[in-house]
C-alpha cells in the first residue's frame, strides 16, 4: 500500500508513525495546509509534503488515502479521492449533516470505492477478547451490555462548538461498540444529558454529561454514559451481562505497580491519561487492518454503512436528549 496522509495535526502524527511501522504500507505524502507542520511530519518519516489536496490528486503513485483532518474537510476529500480511485480511510464522523453523507455515499457505491471509518475501539486487545467469548457462547444469551466513557478533562470550548456535540464527537464510539458486540441495531433510543462541569458548554448547546439506553431489536439493553471531565483520569469500561454470567473489561495503567503499606491499602499507577495512550495499541491494529483488507480484497470493516448507522443512532440520541422523548428508529 502506497498512501498519502490528510492531516498533520494530533490524530495525523499517530497515524504517520503507526504507517511509517508497518511494512505492508509506503508513506508517500503528508498533506496539509500548515506546510510547517506537514513538513515535520515528513522529514521525520521519510515522505513528502504537500499544502494541498490539488497537488497530491494530480499524483499518481499511491493507491491510497488516509483522511485525519477537520471534519468539515472529510465528505469533500473522500468524494474526490472516490473519484481517483483511492482506497479510502477516514476518521469519524464522516461529516456533521447526514444529507453530505448519504450523498457521499451514493458516489462511494458509483465509484466503487474501499472504504474504511475510523472505528479504532474495535481493535483494542481487551475488546476483541470480550466480542470473541461473546461470540463463543461463553456467557449465554447478552441481557445487557454497560458502557463507561469519561474523559480526564474537557476539550476547548472552540472544540466544542465546531464537534457537532458529544453524542456526534464522542459517545458514536461507544454506540458503534454496542452494534459490534451485540451484531444489533436498535428500534429505541433514550437520552438525557446535563451540565454539570462546565455552563459554557451548555451556553454552546452542547452537554458535557449524558446517559443513553438503547434497547436492540431482540430486547438487549444497552446503557452508555459519558462524561467530559474524570477527575481519577481516563475511565473506559465495558461489561456484558448475559443468562450464562458476566464479562467486562476494566481500565489500563500505566504499570502493574502495586504499593502495600503498614495500615493502608493497596497503591496502584494511574489510568493511562487520554485516549492517545489508552488506545494506542487499537490504533496500530486499525491501521494493519486497512492495508490486510486492500491486500486481501475483502469487505471494509469497519465500513461507511457502520459510520452512517452510528451517526443516526447518535443524532436520534441528541434529538432524545433535546426533546426528552424516547425515540423510535426504523
Amino acid at each position: 500500500m502506497k498512501i498519502c496522509l490528510i492531516g498533520a495535526g494530533r490524530i495525523g502524527k499517530v497515524h504517520a508513525k503507526n504507517i511509517y511501522d508497518n511494512q505492508n504500507i509506503n508513506l508517500k505524502y503528508i498533506v496539509d495546509k500548515n506546510l510547517k507542520a506537514a513538513k515535520a511530519i515528513a522529514n521525520k518519516y521519510n515522505s513528502i509534503a504537500l499544502s494541498s489536496i490539488e497537488e497530491v490528486l494530480k499524483k499518481n503513485d499511491f493507491d491510497s488515502v488516509l483522511i485525519g483532518s477537520s471534519t468539515n474537510t472529510h465528505v469533500d476529500y473522500i468524494e474526490k479521492f472516490s473519484y481517483h480511485k483511492k482506497n479510502i480511510f477516514c476518521e469519524k464522523p464522516i461529516d456533521l449533516d447526514i444529507k453530505k453523507v448519504l450523498h457521499c455515499q451514493k458516489i462511494l457505491k458509483k465509484n466503487k470505492t474501499k472504504f474504511y471509518i475510523g472505528f479504532m475501539r474495535r481493535f483494542d486487545p481487551s475488546l476483541i477478547k470480550l466480542n470473541k467469548l461473546l461470540k463463543s457462547g461463553k456467557i449465554g444469551n447478552i441481557r445487557m451490555v454497560s458502557i463507561t466513557s469519561r474523559d480526564p478533562s474537557p476539550p476547548p470550548l472552540d472544540y466544542v462548538k465546531v464537534s457537532g456535540g458529544i453524542f456526534i464527537d464522542s459517545q458514536i464510539h461507544d454506540i458503534d461498540i454496542a452494534r459490534w458486540l451485540t451484531h444489533e441495531e436498535p428500534n429505541e433510543v433514550i437520552s438525557r444529558g446535563s451540565c454539570l462541569i462546565d455552563k459554557k458548554i451548555g451556553q454552546v448547546g452542547d452537554y458535557d454529561t449524558v446517559n443513553t439506553i438503547l434497547k436492540m431489536k431482540s430486547g438487549i439493553l444497552c446503557q452508555i454514559n459519558n462524561s467530559r471531565h474524570c477527575s481519577y483520569g481516563y475511565d473506559q469500561r465495558v461489561e456484558v451481562f448475559g443468562s450464562k454470567g458476566m464479562i467486562s473489561t476494566t481500565n489500563l495503567r500505566d504499570t502493574n505497580l502495586e504499593i502495600t503499606l503498614k495500615n493502608s491499602t493497596n497503591a496502584k499507577d494511574n489510568f493511562q491519561y487520554f485516549f492517545l495512550e489508552r488506545y494506542s495499541q487499537a490504533f496500530i491494529n486499525e491501521i494493519d487492518n486497512f492495508a490486510q483488507g486492500i491486500k486481501k480484497k475483502v469487505k471494509p470493516s469497519p465500513s461507511f454503512d457502520d459510520g452512517l448507522k452510528a451517526m443516526k443512532i447518535a443524532e436520534a440520541a441528541k434529538k432524545s436528549a433535546e426533546t426528552g422523548k424516547v425515540i423510535y428508529i426504523g
